[in-house]
C-alpha cells in the first residue's frame, strides 16, 4: 500500500463543522471494534460468544432469543467490509475532496471496495451529523459551491491584489523618490516611469503574472477559478484561447501560492475535484439508465 500523504479537511470545511468532521473519524476508528449491545436481528439484549470467526477474524455471536449468528459489524454501516482498518483513513481523503480513483490507488484497494464505502459513507453522514452533510454533501457533489469564510477572505485579498494592478494610477519611484505616473499607453498594464531620473517600474515583473495577456479579464477568471469551472468553459465564456486558459491557472494558482493563500488554493483544487466527480457521477448514472431502459 502507498504511503497515505496528509490531508487537512479543515481547509475545506467550515470551522463550525470541524467538530463533525473530527467525530465523524473518530465514529469510523473506534465503532467497529466495540462489544456489540444487543442482537441486530432482534434487539434481544442477551447473546454470547461463540468460539468461531468469520472469514475478515471477527468474533462471531450467538443470540439467545432468536438464534442467529451475527458479528460486531452486522447490520451497522461496516457490513461485509474488509481492511476496516483504513476506514479512517477513506473518510479523511474524502472529506479533503480526493477522488475515489486516487483513493484506489493511495489505499491500495479495489474499486468496488472504494465505491461501497462511498454509499456508506455519505449515508452514515446523513444518519449521524445531519450538519455536516447539510454542507458537505451539496458541496462533495458540485452543486453548492459557495465559499467558506476563510476560503472568502482569501479571495478578496487576491482580488485586492488585482485592483492594485489595474487601478493604482502614482507609485513612489524606487531610485529618486518622485511620484511616478502610470503611462496611458500601457493598455491597462501597471506600468510607471519617472519623469526626473527616468526609472521605470512594471507592477507585474515581480509577480507570477507577468507577460500575461488580457489583464481586464483577470477578475472574471479569477471568479471562475474560485468556482471550479473548466478551462474549456473559461475560455468559452471569456473568448480566450485554450493554451490561454491552461496557462492563466498554473500562473494564477502560483501566485495565490506566494501570496501565501493556501485555503484559496487548496479550494479552487476541491472545486475542480468536486466538478470531476460530478461529471463522471452522470456518466455513471445515465450509462445505468441506458442499460435498463435496453
Amino acid at each position: 500500500m502507498k504511503k497515505q500523504k496528509e490531508v487537512d479537511y479543515y481547509k475545506v470545511i467550515p470551522k463550525y463543522l470541524h467538530k463533525d468532521a473530527d467525530a465523524l473519524i473518530d465514529y469510523v476508528k473506534y465503532f467497529p471494534y466495540q462489544f456489540p449491545t444487543e442482537c441486530p436481528f432482534c434487539g434481544y439484549r442477551s447473546f454470547k460468544q461463540t468460539s468461531g470467526t468469520n472469514t475478515a477474524g471477527e468474533p462471531r455471536f450467538v443470540c439467545y432469543s432468536c438464534k442467529r449468528n451475527f458479528s460486531q459489524l452486522t447490520g451497522t454501516y461496516f457490513a461485509q467490509m474488509k481492511q476496516i482498518e483504513l476506514w479512517p483513513d477513506f473518510v479523511a481523503l474524502r472529506l479533503t475532496g480526493i477522488s475515489l480513483i486516487k483513493i484506489k490507488n493511495i489505499l491500495g484497494m479495489s474499486m468496488h471496495a472504494i465505491t461501497n464505502r462511498e454509499k456508506a459513507l455519505q449515508k452514515m453522514v446523513k444518519d449521524l451529523f445531519p450538519d455536516l452533510a447539510e454542507w458537505w454533501l451539496p458541496h462533495h457533489q458540485w452543486q453548492d459551491r459557495r465559499l467558506t469564510s476563510q476560503v472568502e477572505k482569501e479571495k478578496q485579498v487576491f482580488m485586492s491584489f488585482l485592483d492594485t494592478l489595474l487601478y493604482q494610477e502614482t507609485l513612489d519611484c524606487p531610485t529618486c523618490g518622485n511620484v511616478m505616473k502610470r503611462l496611458e499607453a500601457s493598455k491597462h498594464r501597471p506600468y510607471f516611469v519617472c519623469h526626473r531620473c527616468k526609472t521605470s517600474k512594471n507592477l507585474l515583473s515581480n509577480t507570477e503574472l507577468f507577460r500575461l495577456d488580457h489583464v481586464d479579464l483577470w477578475h472574471a477568471y479569477t471568479n471562475y477559478l474560485i468556482k471550479g469551472e473548466s478551462n474549456l468553459t473559461i475560455q468559452d465564456m471569456l473568448k480566450i484561447s485554450h493554451i490561454c486558459a491552461l496557462n492563466w491557472r498554473k500562473r494564477f494558482i502560483k501566485q495565490m501560492t506566494s501570496m501565501g493563500l493556501d485555503e484559496l488554493v487548496f479550494w479552487i483544487n476541491w472545486q475542480w475535484g468536486r466538478r470531476q466527480g460530478s461529471i463522471k457521477g452522470a456518466e455513471i448514472s445515465k450509462s445505468r439508465k441506458n442499460d435498463q431502459e435496453s
